[in-house]
């Protein structure tokens, strides 16, 4: 009983060992597109976050959105929702060198 319980307090003294979350699949979403998700979580073997990621359209405009949702004991909330359209017209974003007009001003220049 004494190793027993030597094994059992060395095992919670033990830095757990987490695997990351599985991907999980896109799925269809009936009249609004691709729906692609992702897990996460706010600490090591957590998995309480969930981002959606779809293509929806609103006032005749196609959006790509992403939302942001955490799972709790109080259920599911909503912390984030960001529309990517202009986010995705970006070229560079404080980026690493070399800079990607850096990059298209030189093969410009070999044209």
């Amino acid at each position: 009983m004494e190793d027993l319980a030597k094994e059992i307090r060395r095992l919670r003294d033990q830095p757990a060992a987490h695997a990351p979350a599985p991907a999980l699949p896109a799925l269809p979403a009936p009249q609004t597109g691709n729906l692609g998700g992702g897990v996460g979580g706010t600490q090591p073997g957590l998995n309480d976050l969930y981002w959606v990621l779809t293509k929806l359209p609103v006032d005749n405009e196609e959006r790509v959105v992403l939302a942001l949702y955490q799972a709790g004991s109080r259920g599911i909330k909503l912390l984030s929702v960001r529309m990517l359209n202009a986010d995705l017209q970006i070229v560079q974003y404080e980026g690493e060198k070399p800079q990607v007009r850096e990059i298209m001003d030189a093969l410009k220049k070999k044209k």
